[in-house]
C-alpha cells in the first residue's frame, strides 16, 4: 500500500457522523423508509415482538401534533408516534437537555395520545394501552438514586405497590449516562445495545 492510499483511507475514516440524538436526525433516521429500523428499536426498547407497525408520524407530517379542542390550547409536537400491533398508542421523544417540567412535559404527551383516541359516542374499552418513552441525553435529577438506565412507569396503588390499577398507562425513561455501566454487565442486552 502507498502512502498516497493510506492518506486516503484515513481521511475517509475521519468523517464525522450524524448524532441520532438530534432532533432532525433522529426522525429522518426513524421515517417510514427505515420501518425496519424503527421496529428493531422499538422492540429492543419494549420487549416484545411488533408483527404491525402502523406510522402516525414516520411519514413527518403534521400528524405529530398533538390535537387540540379549543384554540388557545398548547401545541405538543412529538418526535416519534407509532401503533403497534393494532393494541398499542406509542410515542418516542429523544431529549437532548434536560429541560424543566420535563416529567410533567411527558405525562401531559401521554394525557393526550390517550385521550385523543376517542370520539364522541365512543365506548370506553377502545381506549388503547399508550406508551410514552423518553431518552434523555442527561441524568433526571429525581432518578439519580437509581442505578439502572431504563425505569417503566405505571400507576400503583400507594401502600400495595405491586397492584397495578391499569397497564393502560406505561411510561419508559432511558438515561444514556447510565447506559455505558449497564452495557459493560450486560453486553448482550439489545436495549443497551441501540443505546
Amino acid at each position: 500500500m502507498n502512502n498516497e492510499t493510506i492518506t486516503e483511507t484515513s481521511e475517509q475514516n475521519n468523517k464525522k457522523l450524524l448524532d441520532p440524538k438530534i432532533d432532525a436526525v433522529f426522525q429522518i433516521l426513524f421515517s417510514k423508509n427505515n420501518l425496519d429500523i424503527t421496529k428493531a428499536l422499538l422492540s429492543a426498547i419494549l420487549g416484545l415482538e411488533i408483527k404491525q407497525l402502523t406510522n402516525k408520524t414516520l411519514s413527518l407530517d403534521l400528524n405529530k401534533i398533538l390535537d387540540r379542542t379549543y384554540p388557545l390550547d398548547k401545541i405538543g409536537v412529538l418526535d416519534l408516534r407509532a401503533q403497534i400491533n393494532n393494541e398499542i398508542e406509542l410515542d418516542l421523544e429523544m431529549q437532548m437537555l434536560n429541560k424543566e417540567a420535563l416529567i410533567e412535559r411527558i405525562l401531559w404527551y401521554w394525557s393526550k395520545m390517550y385521550s385523543s383516541q376517542l370520539s364522541s359516542g365512543d365506548d370506553y374499552p377502545k381506549l388503547k394501552k399508550t406508551i410514552e418513552i423518553l431518552i434523555v441525553n442527561e441524568p433526571i435529577p429525581k432518578l439519580e438514586t437509581i442505578e439502572k438506565p431504563c425505569t417503566k412507569w405505571h400507576i400503583r396503588e400507594e401502600e400495595l405497590c405491586s397492584f397495578v390499577l391499569t397497564n393502560k398507562l406505561e411510561i419508559i425513561i432511558i438515561e444514556l449516562p447510565k447506559v455505558k455501566q449497564a452495557f459493560l454487565e450486560k453486553p448482550e442486552s439489545l436495549l443497551y445495545q441501540w443505546m
